[in-house]
């Protein structure tokens, strides 16, 4: 059996897969800047997975924070102790993944906005450049990490609008202390931040909300995607839920760019499945 596996900051999706079935499974995002070895044996557990782990044989699994060799050697031997019969074990980005499911070997830049965001450019088959990942604090324009952080930000200052700003109360009944912990001393802040972004459609058409929007989209056009010398060569295409949601606001920021959209995939998981059985 393959098991083929693609994580964001949010949430991990794995398919088991032989020539006779597929079986979906979903745990909690896995990245390993962020995560421990009992917290990643205890997703496991807790899913579908542990039913056929004598039986998976080769495991693919792309993951966000999965760019560096370390990190991926300590994903590689947690899975090699689990997955006890698993002969090859890949580790890799999830940048990659979304490359694969976007273009295939074709060219192609490719982007995720989702709980964080970033960018490539791909040659069909290889990243040959990349703008560095900043993260949530630093960077992650129109995430959804950055659309919770200014989200949070303008409720506790009281600037937000005050449908929004009544909405966030009435719902959560959040102050400051509140979220201070949840953002400065409890594990996995970018997740925290990113759980609000559904506020953000919620009100997508509150004059805030559209400002918001255009500020952290033009941003990510700007740093991520514009910077390229390719940008006007290559197909340009999206994965993520933030992309797949705000699609309309997106096309609007890249044509202000001259760029248009290729292709926008929610979740790239049924195109690497595709991918790697075809």
């Amino acid at each position: 059996m393959l098991l083929i596996a693609e994580s964001g900051s949010s949430k991990t999706q794995w398919r088991i897969v032989n020539k006779e079935m597929s079986i979906a499974a979903e745990t909690r995002g896995i990245n390993p800047f962020f995560v421990s070895e009992a917290f990643v044996l205890e997703e496991l557990n807790d899913s579908k997975l542990i039913q056929y782990k004598k039986e998976i044989e080769k495991i693919i699994f792309y993951g966000s924070g999965c760019s560096n060799a370390d990190r991926n050697n300590f994903l590689k031997t947690i899975f090699q102790g689990y997955f006890t019969e698993a002969k090859e074990i890949i580790v890799d980005h999830d940048m990659l993944a979304a490359c694969i499911a976007l273009f295939g070997y074709e060219k192609g830049i490719a982007c995720i906005i989702g709980t964080g965001s970033n960018s490539c450019v791909y040659d069909g088959k290889q990243i040959t450049q990349n703008i560095p990942a900043l993260g949530y604090v630093l960077g992650d324009e129109a995430s959804g990490a950055y659309l919770g952080k200014e989200l949070l930000k303008h409720y506790i200052y009281k600037t937000l609008p005050p449908e929004i700003q009544n909405y966030i109360w009435e719902t959560y009944r959040l102050d400051k202390e509140d979220i201070f912990e949840a953002v400065y001393k409890q594990p996995l802040p970018n997740r925290y931040l990113a759980s609000f972004a559904p506020i953000a459609s919620q009100y997508r058409q509150n004059g805030f909300i559209q400002e918001l929007l255009y500020r952290g989209l033009n941003d990510f056009v700007q740093y991520h995607i514009a910077c390229y010398p390719e940008a006007k060569q290559y197909p340009i295409g999206f994965v993520g839920s933030i992309a797949a949601v705000f699609q309309e606001e997106l096309s609007n920021a890249l044509k202000s760019h001259d760029l248009y959209i290729y292709k926008v995939d929610k979740s790239p998981i049924d195109a690497l499945v595709t991918f790697y059985t075809s």
